[in-house]
């Protein structure tokens, strides 16, 4: 219908068309209220997805970062169990992404992405995102248009925590290697080469130059989670930024700002989104400052 035939119609059947119009207003709205009860209705799926299951854990620990630690040395335990160097790899992998992501809490899609190509050290014409430089730190670094927020954020290039670097070194050159597909395309993370035994074909040879599927590496996680954290009944790898982000928040009240920082988003999503941490939380930090002053005036010790 073109734009002259379409107004003749609106104009001659006007009530009709309100009552259309109003009725697809309906539906919309429908739509808006399951997606808010069910956020993975229709194919939708919210970014926020698992916070609410997380808040119990969250409120539970002073420090909500030791629950990635727990999915760390659980893996760490089963690795030391493995004999069989590809599933030892496999292992370690998982093991070293829960450590980034406790370092670096980047979003999946950015993580599935994720590049090292060795020798290459960062450059914003580098096609790599993780990278060594010659002091033995490890760096990873995201262009503008890698990134969800990179329009206004900027540019992503920081350092891996000090503490990950020899484990980093240990997947790159030893485990990764054994991984399929890992001397025919530069994706940090390859998958464990009998996945690879259920494709057949030109599809089995591609998915060897392909990054891992995003929906296995959640799955994964959901799997350890749930494994190794008593009482969780399992989070996907986006947890980790909810965890990230409150750690830091819980432990040092309305500081959003640094939070932002580490997670690459604004201060103002920090905010809204991490905002309820509860009293106690907050209370414990006046009451350490106060027993200070006390103890420095020497107050009930007379």
């Amino acid at each position: 219908m073109n734009q002259g035939a379409f107004e003749s119609y609106a104009t001659s059947h006007t009530e009709p068309w309100r009552l259309y119009c109003a009725t697809v207003h309906d539906r919309l709205n429908e739509m808006t209220r399951a997606i808010e009860v069910d956020v993975n209705i229709g194919g939708f799926q919210q970014s926020r997805d698992g916070l609410d299951m997380l808040k119990p854990l969250i409120h539970a620990r002073q420090h909500p970062i030791t629950l990635l630690f727990d999915i760390v040395d659980g893996l760490r335990h089963e690795i030391s169990l493995t004999e069989d160097p590809i599933e030892r790899a496999v292992l370690f992998r998982d093991m070293w992404l829960t450590e980034l992501e406790a370092s670096n809490p980047m979003r999946l899609g950015n993580i599935v992405s994720m590049r090292y190509v060795e020798g290459k050290r960062g450059n914003k014409k580098d096609k790599v995102n993780l990278y060594r430089l010659e002091d033995g730190s490890w760096n990873l670094k995201y262009e503008i248009g890698e990134l969800k927020n990179g329009c206004w954020r900027g540019r992503y290039n920081l350092p891996l925590n000090p503490a990950i670097w020899k484990d980093t070194e240990e997947y790159i050159y030893v485990h990764r290697p054994l991984l399929a597909g890992a001397d025919q395309c530069d994706f940090v993370l390859r998958p464990n080469p009998c996945y690879l035994k259920t494709l057949h074909g030109s599809e089995g040879s591609e998915a060897v130059r392909c990054s891992m599927n995003p929906s296995n590496i959640s799955s994964r996680f959901k799997i350890y989670s749930h494994q190794f954290i008593t009482g969780c009944s399992g989070f996907g790898l986006h947890g980790c930024r909810h965890i990230v982000a409150t750690e830091w928040i819980k432990n040092h009240p309305g500081a959003y700002a640094i939070a932002a920082v580490v997670l690459h988003d604004s201060e103002e999503m920090v905010k809204t989104t991490y905002n309820w941490c509860e009293p106690k939380d907050v209370a414990v930090f006046w009451q350490s400052y106060l027993q200070e002053l006390l103890r420095a005036e020497k107050i009930g010790s007379r």
